[in-house]
């Protein structure tokens, strides 16, 4: 059983701009095809941050409208004067300041509005959880603090403000803590990748620990179906309650392995993901070489097949078009291979509606 955690804070800088809500929409999508469990952090996250403060609440859901439960950003926001404080009810004394200055970070967000529409939330293998402080356990919230401590004064982050670092360095501990307990992976945005990093003593190049069938993923699925981000998390959890999922699942798993045999393939990512190519290629070539001995008439088409995108490997001249029975016959059958062409089938179809 492998489980991912898809948490609010930690993925906040995926919600800067469209171009990167995409990014973040595409790494849901693949997520939902890699792991068993699915994990996704419910509410809304507000931040507003000035010169002199910051102040970050969570609502769960429920405690505000769905019509306002969007993504807005600092973009989205003029920074204004801010003034945050109380005063009794009933009090003739003065409002009590907490926090004034003008904002140089405001922002809030959800996962909702990304998933609105979808079937995410009745798909069984995913989980929506509501984590505020308060729900966290006593123990848990001292070993966030400690983590703060430590990383506050140890850390070297180019962040354009203290009070953005130390959010920054909460968010990253709250929610690594929050995954381990649950045993899950987690999933985090480049920002907070970095401080991991750092806090694990981890070079740029190293492929992350965990994130090798993730990496095989992108590279299958930039091969078979380059316009993958056309399609919707409807069209997503269709192709995960394929009998032939599972096949993919293993190949993926079989792709790492045999990457894995000279483990330090690891210390380059780059290097990492041009053998996972090398062995795609290879691996689809006798796939297909298997199920047509006679290489004569063994074809791969441009439109269907994966051949204009294949690394690593030469593309025999005897290679020339699948014709569509033989790619009928695939995609009836239970297998990785039809997988691919059923993930770019959906594609094709997207790309005509759009």
């Amino acid at each position: 059983m492998t489980r991912v955690y898809f948490p609010l804070r930690s993925n906040v800088n995926w919600f800067q701009s469209q171009e990167l809500r995409t990014q973040l929409d595409v790494r849901l999508k693949e997520t939902l095809l890699l792991y068993d469990e699915v994990v996704i952090e419910d509410g809304t996250f507000i931040a507003d941050i000035t010169e002199q403060g910051s102040f970050y609440p969570f609502f769960p859901p429920g405690s505000i409208p769905q019509d306002q439960r969007v993504i807005q950003w600092e973009r989205d926001i003029s920074p204004t004067d801010m003034k945050l404080g109380f005063k009794i009810e009933g009090s003739e004394g003065p409002f009590q300041t907490l926090l004034a200055g003008k904002t140089i970070a405001r922002y809030k967000i959800d996962f909702f509005d990304l998933t609105r529409g979808s079937s995410l939330h009745d798909a069984d293998f995913v989980t929506h959880v509501v984590l505020s402080d308060t729900q966290l356990q006593g123990d848990v919230l001292n070993a966030i603090r400690r983590e703060c401590f430590h990383d506050q004064s140890r850390l070297n982050l180019d962040l354009s403000s203290d009070w953005i670092r130390d959010l920054v360095i909460k968010s990253l501990n709250r929610d690594a803590i929050v995954a381990s307990i649950i045993r899950a992976a987690v999933i985090v945005d480049p920002t907070h990748e970095a401080v991991l990093r750092q806090k694990c003593y981890l070079p740029d190049d190293v492929v992350p620990p965990g994130s090798e069938e993730q990496i095989a993923l992108q590279h299958v699925i930039s091969v078979a179906a380059p316009d993958f981000a056309s399609l919707s998390i409807d069209d997503v959890l269709e192709l995960r309650e394929d009998s032939s999922w599972y096949e993919f699942r293993t190949l993926l798993g079989e792709l790492v392995m045999s990457v894995l045999e000279d483990p330090t393939v690891l210390s380059n990512r780059m290097r990492f993901e041009e053998e996972i190519g090398r062995s795609f290629s290879k691996t689809l070539l006798k796939e297909l070489s298997a199920r047509y001995r006679d290489t004569r008439s063994l074809a791969i088409s441009i439109g269907l097949g994966f051949a204009s995108n294949l690394t690593g490997v030469g593309i025999p001249a005897a290679l020339v078009e699948l014709g569509k029975g033989v790619a009928d016959w695939l995609m009836d059958r239970r297998s990785w291979l039809a997988f691919l062409l059923k993930i770019q089938a959906k594609t094709i179809k997207s790309d005509n509606q759009g």
